[in-house]
């Protein structure tokens, strides 16, 4: 559900060239605008979320689709995912509400950008 032009793999590296040039653009300008210490918070705030959804994310699919195939196996899956995510989940409680709040508002609006542009462009959708 992303723009055919960002979505673009290039054929040599086999990566989105489009997609990690801009966001590496974005966050050097960031980068010199932001105080370090905000900008390290946002982005512990990020990956520590982005761990969780994972964690929930694997452990829903082992759930519903069993018998789906998995090259890539995790050990103790109905133990090591939902540790993850609460551990995860507890770091980011330390983490201050300056912190929550420019989460939030990012988060909010990238869901919103994913969900606007999804919704006019899903292939899924006309099913």
């Amino acid at each position: 559900m992303l723009p055919p032009f960002v979505a673009r793999i290039n054929p040599r590296t086999c990566t989105p060239v489009v997609t990690t040039l801009t966001t590496g653009v974005l966050v050097a300008l960031l980068a010199g605008v932001i105080p370090i210490e905000a900008l390290l918070a946002l982005v512990n705030v990020g990956t520590l979320s982005a761990f969780t959804i994972v964690c929930i994310g694997v452990l829903v699919l082992r759930l519903r689709k069993p018998a789906a195939a998995r090259p890539f196996r995790a050990p103790l899956i109905f133990v090591t995912a939902p540790l993850g995510a609460l551990l995860c989940t507890f770091i980011m409680t330390g983490l201050g509400t300056a912190t929550w709040i420019r989460f939030i508002v990012w988060f909010a609006v990238g869901v919103a950008i994913y969900a606007g542009y999804g919704y006019r462009h899903s292939l899924l959708r006309g099913r």
